[in-house]
């Protein structure tokens, strides 16, 4: 693939008026008439824009569909960012903060945000967008559609089309004068259309004996230069009456214009002679050409800085035009410190500069980073060389981010903008090494002999650097060690969970344990975690566990089973869950009919003697409290175990869990009652509705609004009341009436009753 590359031109700036025609620092009139450098960027670049601070270049490569990124510091390609079909025109917004690209064979506009070089919305627009020009409040960005003779107006808060305005033609070229007022749009049916910002209306059509096809709006806004299509004049508009009123010639096949920011001089590309012409605009008059690469295009112009961009389409070489400062070094880039440092940790502070002047020159260079480290070295570099400068060593201390400054300090300078170069430093507290392990996952504490298990282990990062490549030993006494290896990086404060090869568990009892071995730890003791296991002959499984909802005093046969697994059977002993208060429970046999029996006598209840493999049924009579009483602790869920062990070796058990939910009658009391600071509004609801609460005095008066009207599903509620009324102050003892509101099924409940409230 050839090279493509951009044109840099350095621009003259002229001071002592509005428009500056001398460039600051340098003196004296000039302007730039010197290739500088080439940027290699890709295939067929058509259009260039720069942003404000002319930190960075965004060139648009048509035939690839990619626009790259060029930093302007150093000249260097630092990324692409993926566009649509054939990105055209490219527009930086004047905040910075977005680049806008016209993507002709995609009828979109792609947004990129500069601050990461994200695509971050794509804006469809009329057919086959060309050029684009923002508003210089930055609000608005208008699209000229080649393809369907409108003009897109895209609102740049949301990226969104707002209005679509049909100005005729084809539509190619478009500028907005530096008031904002007027947007000019170039169309190939020999006419430059007129659009009022401020209701996006066509309010004037300037004829032309040709087609145009590029726009550009001088600096002060007083005219517009109109380039044809193939021509090689460059046309006045006085924008005061819109009428043309000059026109000089620019040189083969004008293309590109751009206007550097804040001066009266204009830049024009002659893209059938491989030039750009420079224009005087208080004059309307050619100054000179500078020779550029093959076929030259777009042109951009940053307003900081000192160069305009050309994009060369056909020549594939993206090439530098510069204006040569004779005295002109700064600081390119600070090598370090950068990024993330250890508290503590001695670094080489360090900076490339370079000599962008046209004579050798010996200068001071100096570093600083926060308040306390600054150092300043001598160096002496020939025109057009870089140079790594370093300084004496600096601790990296205090913690937190930390500003880093460079500065040249050369007497002669004649370019200020570049003198300086900064950067931020993280400094971090220094480095502890910690992992350990948590808990031991498998084997569990019991298993059947032959059983096969993946032991597995919890590790966690107790430091503050992440961790990876360290061994994790597993043991198990009967023969088992396995050392495993941790690649995927443990951050810190985080776990992970690591399974080791099969292990077929034995008759016996065994130590199992568990250790970390990163090299680098610090705190030894967290490292290893241990536990037993115990292999049985035989094994129970109690099952199966419930869950149900149980009306106020109803009663409930819920049933279960007993399964034996081993070489041999056994009497399988059930005991008896316990019941809160109000509640009661019964263990019965499979039919629910009797109580479970005591075969082996021994004050158990069993299921008798149960043969491997096979399953023993039995159930659970559980009657539900008949309401609502005392405290909170006996109300809504309540949780029934239900455990079973082998009579020959009690250390083979299992236990079925029933949970059950209270559904109560309506019902509502608080406790305690009386109270002295506090207390607790117990609600039972049989069915969802709306509930609502209020505290009143003896003759009426409202007190406190306690729950406000809310909807609760069917159960137990609980509403806490600290005594206080509506302004947030304690109540008086004495005797209080509060009313619950329940709405449900179409009516409302009220329930009235008293409480006490007593002295502290």
């Amino acid at each position: 693939m050839t090279r493509t590359s951009v044109v840099l031109l350095a621009l003259a700036v002229v001071g002592g008026s509005t428009l500056a025609s001398v460039r600051p620092g340098v003196g004296g009139p000039g302007f730039p008439d010197s290739v500088v450098a080439h940027i290699a960027v890709g295939g067929d670049p058509t259009n260039v824009t720069a942003l404000p601070n002319g930190e960075y270049l965004y060139v648009g490569n048509e035939t690839v569909d990619y626009v790259t990124v060029v930093r302007l510091t150093d000249r260097t390609v630092v990324g692409t960012i993926p566009a649509g079909q054939s990105p055209w025109e490219l527009s930086a917004s004047p905040d910075r903060d977005y680049v806008y690209v016209s993507n002709e064979g995609s009828n979109s506009v792609s947004v990129i945000r500069t601050a990461d070089n994200v695509v971050v919305a794509t804006v469809p627009v009329g057919a086959s967008p060309c050029l684009i020009a923002f508003r210089p409040s930055g609000d608005y960005a208008y699209v000229s559609n080649n393809g369907d003779g409108t003009v897109s107006v895209i609102r740049t808060a949301d990226h969104t089309v707002v209005a679509t305005v049909q100005v005729g033609g084809v539509p190619r070229g478009i500028t907005c004068l530096p008031n904002g007022q007027y947007v000019y749009v170039a169309n190939l049916n020999d006419s430059v259309s007129v659009i009022r910002t401020s209701d996006n209306s066509v309010v004037a059509s300037v004829p032309f004996s040709c087609s145009v096809h590029r726009a550009c709006a001088t600096s002060d806004g007083s005219s517009v230069y109109v380039t044809p299509y193939g021509g090689n004049r460059v046309f006045v508009i006085r924008t005061s009456d819109n009428a043309v009123v000059d026109s000089f010639v620019s040189g083969s096949n004008t293309v590109g214009m751009t206007m550097y920011p804040g001066t009266d001089y204009a830049y024009i590309v002659n893209g059938g002679e491989n030039t750009v012409s420079v224009a005087r605009t208080s004059t309307d008059s050619l100054i000179t050409k500078i020779p550029t690469g093959s076929a030259p295009w777009g042109v951009a112009a940053p307003a900081t800085g000192d160069f305009v961009y050309t994009a060369d389409r056909y020549g594939q070489s993206v090439t530098v035009i510069g204006y040569r400062y004779r005295h002109d070094v700064c600081p390119v880039r600070i090598l370090s410190p950068t990024g993330v440092v250890d508290s503590g940790r001695v670094v080489e502070p360090m900076v490339l500069v370079k000599n962008f002047g046209t004579t050798a020159d010996v200068f001071p260079v100096t570093m600083s980073i926060g308040a306390g480290y600054a150092d300043t070295v001598q160096d002496t570099l020939p025109a057009g060389l870089s140079d790594t400068v370093r300084f004496q060593d600096w601790v990296a201390m205090p913690e937190g981010t930390i500003p880093v400054t460079c500065l040249t300090s050369l007497a002669a300078d004649e370019n200020a903008t570049n003198d300086t170069t900064r950067g931020l430093v993280l400094v971090v507290p220094p480095p502890v090494h910690d992992v350990g392990a948590v808990a031991i996952l498998a084997p569990p504490g019991i298993l059947r002999v032959g059983d096969t298990v993946m032991p597995k282990v919890r590790i966690k990062n107790f430091g503050n650097r992440a961790e990876r490549l360290f061994g994790v030993q597993f043991r198990i006494s009967a023969g088992y060690d396995r050392t495993l290896t941790v690649s995927q990086a443990l951050q810190p404060d985080s776990t992970m969970e690591l399974t080791s090869s099969a292990w077929v568990a034995p008759r016996g009892q065994w130590a199992v344990s568990c250790s970390t071995m990163l090299a680098s730890d610090v705190n030894r003791d967290n490292d290893k975690v241990s536990s037993t296991v115990q292999t049985l002959s035989q094994a129970l499984q109690v099952r199966p566990d419930q869950a149900d909802q149980l009306q106020a005093g109803q009663t409930r046969t819920y049933r279960f089973y007993a399964l034996v697994q081993g070489d041999t059977g056994s009497v399988v002993e059930v005991a008896r869950p316990s019941a809160p208060p109000g509640w009661s429970v019964r263990l019965c046999d499979a039919a629910g009919t009797d109580d479970l029996a005591d075969t082996d006598e021994d004050g158990i209840p069993d299921l008798g003697y149960v043969v491997p493999g096979d399953t023993s049924r039995f159930s659970l009579d559980v009657t539900a409290a008949l309401g609502l009483i005392g405290d909170t602790a006996s109300l809504a869920a309540r949780t029934f175990l239900v455990a079973g062990r082998l009579s020959n070796d009690s250390m083979v058990a299992d236990t079925a869990v029933l949970n059950l939910t209270l559904v109560p009658t309506f019902s509502v009391h608080n406790f305690p009652n009386p109270f002295s600071d506090h207390t607790a509004f117990v609600i039972g609801l049989p069915e969802d509705g709306n509930v609502s609460l209020t505290v009143y005095t003896r003759a009426g008066e409202r007190v406190r609004r306690v729950q406000v009207p809310t909807d609760m599903v069917a159960g137990v509620h609980v509403v806490a009341w600290d005594g206080t009324n509506d302004n947030g102050r304690a109540v008086v003892p004495g005797t209080y009436e509060y009313v619950l509101d329940y709405e449900h099924a179409g009516k409302t409940d009220p329930v009235h009753k008293k409480l006490v409230r007593t002295k502290e």
